[in-house]
C-alpha cells in the first residue's frame, strides 16, 4: 500500500541584528554619558543630517517608475524600521518626539501639531496639564493600539494639545467649516458640526498629508503587518477598517503646503533613530507618481473614445476623471472643417456627468449598438465629422482637450484614450503616433460606454505566456488566464507598436477564457504545427510583427502587459519566448527577466502554459485518454475546455470513458470511473503509488458498457473504501 508522508516547510526567523545593535546604542545615547565616542559618531551624523541631506542611494531603483510598482519599492527601502516602545524608562516616543518636533526658536520646547503653540517638552501628559502624542492615522483605523510598528511609528506620532487630539479624534480628513477653539484661543484648525472631519491649521496640512502617504506605503500588510489604505470615499464613522480618507483632498494639500525645514529636520530626526526615512518628505512628487494628480474639473473632463466607422457609425465619448460632478450645461464639444482650426460646429451638452463616469454622444442615424450606449444621439453637424474634421471640448469657453492633427487621422477608425492618461491635452497630435491613445480595428465600439485608467482599472491576471517569432509566417501569440475567474476575451484587444515607433493599433478579441487556460492567436499561413493549436486565426495587423515590434495587451482600454520596448530594438527577432512559470501578473513594462527564449520554430511550449500557482480544483473530469500527468486530458466540466492542470490531493477526479494511466505517485481526493454507452472506462496504475483520500467508484451506469481498475507491477492504490 502507499504510504502517506507528511512534509514539514521549514521556517527561519531573521534576525535584524544591526537595528538591533544600533537600537541598544541609541538607548546608552540618552541613558549613558559613558558611551562618548558613540555620543560623538551620532551627533556627526545629526549634524550631516540637520543639512537635510538624503543619504546616498537611498531610494535606488525609483527611477522611472510609478503606481503600484513605485510604491511596493518605496516600501522595501522603509519597511523593517527600527521600532521603540510606546513608554518606556529606556527611549520610547516620548524622548523622540522632544527633539523630532523641538521649537527651532527654543529646544526645550516642543511645537503642537494642530494649534501650533510651543509648550515645554519634558512636561509631556502631566495628568493632562501637559501635551499628548497624536496618532495622525489614528490608531482605531485599523485598531492597532500602541503595538510596536504601527502604533508607535514616529513618522505618525506629533505632539499636540490634550483638548485638541480629544477633539480631533479620529475624524477623516478634509475640509471642515467651523474653527476649532482650545482655551478660547483659535487653532487654526477646523472641525465639523455635520460632517466627521478635520481639517488642520493650513501651516501643516502637507506634513499631516504626507504622514498619511507615508503610513500607507510603509504598512502593506507583509508579514503579518496590518495593510492601510488611503480612499476616496468616507466610510463608516466608527469603522475599525485600515483605511484613511480622503485621498483627493490629502493630494491637494500635499501640493498647497510644501515642505518645510522644519518637516526636513523632523524627518531627519526620526531617521537617526528609526533608520527609515518618509520618502513623501524627500521626495512630495513621489504622492503624484504613486496617486495621481490633483485634477480639477476642467482638467479632468477629455475625449476618451471617438469612432469614426461606416456611414453614420461616429461616437465620441467624454469622461470625467475629477472627483467632483459636473455641470454638462458648462461644456461644448466643437468640430472644425477638414483641419482648419475654425470649430464654427458647435454642439451644446446638457445634464451632470458623475466622477469617473462617461458621456457618450453618438449621431442619430448610427447603429443600434451604439445608439444603445448612447447618453445623447443627435444629427448635429458636429456629429457627422470625417477623418480629417479636428473635435474638441470647451469648459466654461475654455479648451480642455483636443483630437487630431491637420490631414485625415481617423478615418475608419476607433480610438480609445490610454489609461496612463488623466488630464486633457489640447496640443495637435495625430492619434495614430500618439502613445496617448490606443487604436482599434475599424467599427469597433466594444469600449463605448465606460473607461478606466490606470488607477480605477482592477487589472486582472491575464498576461501575454508565449510569443513565437518564427521563420516565414510562424507567428503565434498565447494568452493566459492566471485566475480562478473567466475572462470575457470581448473586453480583451491585443495591439502592435510597427517596429516600434509609433502608436499602437490592433484588434478585440471575443468569447472567454476559462481560468487557467490559454488562448492562441496564430498567423493564417503558419505551419500546421501552429495552426493546429489556434483558438483564432488571424492575418496582417498585429500577426505580422517581427522582433522589433512591441506586442501590448490591453484590457477594457487599459494597457495590461506588453512584450517588447518601444524605440525599435530588435528584442526578439528570429526566436520564440515563454513566460516563465514564476510570473504571476500581467507587466506594463517589457522585463526581459520575465521571459526564456527558445529557439526558432520550437512550438512544443505553444497551448499548454506551465504556471507555479495554479490551485487544484475540487473536480476534475477526464476529456481524453492518456496519461494522468498530462494537463490537456483534464477539464473543470464535463466535456468542457481543457483546465492544463493535473489532479491533486483535494481533487475528485471522474473518467467517463476513457481510458486513464498513472505510472507515477500521485494523490487525489477520490476517483469515479462511470461506464459510456459501450466504451471501455478504465484506470490502470502501472508502477506509480495513488494515494485516495476517500472513496474509489466503480459505476456501471448501463448494461453495456465496461469498467475497469487495475492495477499491476509495482503499482498501489490506497483508499477509504472501494464502491
Amino acid at each position: 500500500m502507499f504510504k502517506l508522508k507528511t512534509y514539514m516547510k521549514d521556517s527561519f526567523v531573521k534576525n535584524e541584528l544591526n537595528k538591533k545593535y544600533f537600537n541598544n546604542y541609541n538607548m546608552y545615547r540618552i541613558k549613558n554619558n559613558n558611551f562618548k565616542i558613540i555620543i560623538l559618531w551620532l551627533v556627526i551624523v545629526l549634524s550631516i543630517n540637520a543639512q537635510g541631506q538624503i543619504p546616498a542611494n537611498y531610494y535606488d531603483g525609483t527611477e522611472g517608475l510609478e503606481e503600484e510598482a513605485l510604491k511596493a519599492v518605496l516600501n522595501d527601502i522603509i519597511k523593517g524600521h527600527t521600532v521603540y516602545t510606546y513608554t518606556s524608562t529606556l527611549t520610547d516616543t516620548w524622548d523622540i518626539l522632544k527633539e523630532s518636533d523641538a521649537d527651532p526658536t527654543n529646544s526645550s520646547n516642543v511645537i503642537l501639531v494642530y494649534s501650533g503653540r510651543s509648550v515645554n517638552g519634558p512636561q509631556e501628559y502631566n495628568d493632562g496639564a501637559g501635551w499628548t502624542r497624536e496618532h495622525v492615522w489614528p490608531n482605531s483605523r485599523g485598531d492597532f493600539g500602541t503595538v510596536q510598528g504601527p502604533g508607535t511609528d514616529l513618522h505618525n506620532l506629533k505632539p499636540c494639545d490634550v483638548s485638541v487630539n480629544s477633539a480631533r479624534s479620529n475624524r477623516w480628513f478634509d475640509y471642515a467649516d467651523v474653527y476649532y477653539y482650545d482655551d478660547g484661543v483659535n487653532t487654526g484648525s477646523k472641525t465639523s458640526y455635520t460632517d466627521f472631519v478635520w481639517e488642520p491649521r493650513d501651516e501643516v496640512k502637507g506634513d499631516v498629508a504626507r504622514i498619511i502617504f507615508y503610513m500607507a506605503t510603509r504598512y502593506e500588510g507583509e508579514d503579518g503587518e496590518i495593510d492601510l489604505e488611503v480612499v476616496d470615499y468616507f466610510p463608516a464613522d466608527d469603522s475599525y477598517e485600515p483605511l484613511m480618507a480622503i485621498l483627493k483632498t490629502l493630494k491637494e494639500w500635499n501640493e498647497m503646503d510644501p515642505v518645510d525645514d522644519f518637516e526636513r529636520n523632523r524627518n531627519n530626526v526620526i531617521y537617526s533613530y528609526q533608520n527609515n526615512r518618509n520618502p513623501f518628505i524627500d521626495h512630495p512628487e513621489f504622492v503624484e507618481k504613486i496617486w495621481g494628480p490633483v485634477i480639477s474639473e476642467s482638467q479632468g473632463l477629455f475625449i476618451s473614445e471617438y469612432i469614426e466607422g461606416d456611414g453614420y457609425d461616429k461616437a465620441i465619448e467624454i469622461y470625467n476623471n475629477s472627483e467632483s460632478t459636473i455641470d454638462l450645461s458648462n461644456v461644448k464639444l466643437q468640430k472644425d472643417n477638414g483641419g482648419d482650426q475654425s470649430f464654427s460646429y458647435s454642439l451644446s451638452l446638457s445634464g451632470t456627468i458623475n466622477p469617473h463616469d462617461v458621456f457618450v454622444i453618438s449621431h442619430n442615424s448610427a447603429s443600434a449598438e451604439i445608439r444603445a450606449k448612447a447618453n445623447l444621439t443627435t444629427t448635429s453637424l458636429v456629429m457627422t465629422f470625417n477623418g480629417d474634421d479636428q473635435l474638441r471640448i470647451l469648459y466654461s469657453g475654455i479648451e480642455t482637450d483636443h483630437i487630431g492633427d491637420v490631414g485625415n487621422f481617423g478615418e475608419n477608425r476607433t480610438f480609445v484614450k490610454a489609461g496612463h492618461v488623466l488630464k486633457g491635452d489640447t496640443s495637435l497630435v495625430n492619434p495614430q503616433l500618439s502613445l496617448n491613445w490606443i487604436e482599434l480595428d475599424n467599427g469597433n465600439h466594444s469600449c463605448l460606454g465606460y473607461h478606466y485608467t490606470n488607477q480605477t482599472l482592477t487589472t486582472p491576471q491575464l498576461f501575454i505566456s508565449e510569443y513565437i517569432e518564427g521563420s516565414s509566417y510562424n507567428k503565434g501569440i498565447e494568452i493566459f488566464n492566471a485566475s480562478s475567474e473567466v475572462i470575457d476575451l470581448s473586453n480583451v484587444a491585443l495591439l502592435k507598436q510597427t517596429n516600434g515607433l509609433e502608436g499602437f493599433s490592433g484588434f478585440s478579441l471575443s468569447g472567454e477564457l476559462n481560468p487557467y487556460s490559454v488562448y492562441c492567436i496564430v498567423h493564417p499561413s503558419a505551419t500546421a504545427a501552429l495552426l493546429e493549436k489556434a483558438d483564432l486565426q488571424t492575418v496582417g495587423g498585429v500577426m505580422d510583427f517581427n522582433g522589433n515590434d512591441p506586442v501590448m495587451l490591453v484590457y477594457k482600454g487599459v494597457a495590461i502587459d506588453k512584450i517588447g520596448n518601444s524605440g525599435g530594438a530588435n528584442f526578439a527577432i528570429d526566436k520564440g519566448l515563454f513566460r516563465n512559470s514564476s510570473q504571476a501578473l500581467p507587466s506594463k513594462e517589457w522585463n526581459v527577466a520575465e521571459w526564456t527564449n527558445i529557439a526558432m520554430d520550437n512550438f512544443s511550449f505553444f497551448g499548454d502554459h506551465q504556471y507555479d500557482y495554479q490551485p487544484a480544483p475540487d473536480t476534475l473530469y477526464a476529456i481524453a485518454s492518456g496519461d494522468w500527468t498530462d494537463p490537456s486530458i483534464w477539464a473543470l466540466t464535463e466535456n468542457g475546455v481543457r483546465a492544463n492542470i493535473v489532479p491533486a490531493g483535494n481533487t475528485n477526479v471522474v473518467i467517463t470513458g476513457y481510458q486513464i494511466i498513472l505510472s507515477s505517485d500521485k494523490e487525489c481526493a477520490s476517483v469515479t470511473l462511470s461506464s459510456k454507452a459501450d466504451i471501455i472506462t478504465s484506470l490502470l496504475v502501472d508502477g506509480g503509488n495513488l494515494s485516495v483520500y476517500g472513496k474509489v467508484i466503480l459505476e456501471k451506469t448501463n448494461s453495456v458498457g465496461k469498467v475497469e481498475l487495475e492495477v499491476i507491477g509495482n503499482g498501489s492504490l490506497s483508499c477509504t473504501e472501494i464502491e
